[in-house]
């Protein structure tokens, strides 16, 4: 069902790879968040939505300069992409000190960091992705790099679920992620943002697996020796040196 033939080129693959580790990072912080706004800290669902607004409107506002680097950046894209992962594994070190009483301006700065990494990431990955691809195999280089994205996002909610569902009294997992419980009693809070914290350490673990993908995509240009080119001397046709 895929295309292997494009994973020879190492652009590509390690892009992809990149893309696939940061969606396997990132994708599921959203559904902690909101877990932690509402279960831990008692919002409302629509509070809790408003409050989580610094990332995608910064994603959607910066992604454009996120473009404009990766079109001047002398690695194709590499640059931006790398400072993108680097940012949001900051956001991720920063949600992992939430507690129940945290401030949400610490919330909002890690929020803002994932949103300045998601906008540094996204394009110029796929313009280095894409970049080495075929003429004649675009659609199927595209569609596999989506796939793998996606893949990474499935994954995501079930290593964060898992992380965050290990530290926690059995008999409440199912009542705090299926949303039956409002508001978590102090206890349980206390438990679910420790939970919560070794998830996201997981996301940066992952993420920094992500960050080497992009470093090394470009390897290493070794330029060819003096000695290989000046060697080749130019040489007499066949029809002169028989006349002779």
């Amino acid at each position: 069902m895929l295309d292997l033939s494009l994973f020879a080129n190492r652009r590509y693959a390690f892009s992809v790879l990149a893309a696939t580790f940061q969606s396997l990072a990132i994708f599921a912080v959203n559904f902690l968040i909101i877990f932690y706004l509402q279960g831990v800290r008692g919002y409302s669902p629509l509070t809790a939505a408003f409050l989580i607004l610094p990332l995608p409107v910064l994603t959607s506002v910066i992604g454009p300069i996120g473009g404009f680097w990766a079109d001047h950046d002398h690695l194709k894209g590499t640059t931006p992409a790398t400072v993108g992962l680097i940012l949001q594994v900051g956001a991720l070190i920063v949600l992992a000190f939430l507690t129940p009483t945290t401030s949400y301006l610490l919330l909002a700065v890690a929020l803002c960091l994932m949103g300045l990494g998601s906008s540094f990431f996204w394009s110029p990955n796929t313009s280095t992705t894409m970049g080495p691809a075929p003429r004649g195999r675009l659609g199927v280089a595209s569609a596999t790099l989506n796939s793998m994205r996606n893949v990474g996002m499935v994954c995501s909610f079930a290593v964060s679920l898992s992380v965050a569902a290990a530290s926690m009294p059995p008999n409440l997992v199912n009542a705090v992620f299926l949303g039956t419980v409002v508001h978590l009693p102090l206890s349980i809070s206390n438990a679910f943002s420790e939970a919560m914290s070794h998830a996201f350490i997981a996301s940066a673990v992952i993420c920094l697996i992500a960050i080497f993908c992009s470093v090394i995509r470009e390897g290493r240009k070794v330029a060819a020796p003096a000695s290989s080119i000046t060697s080749v001397q130019p040489t007499e046709p066949v029809g002169k040196r028989r006349a002779r």
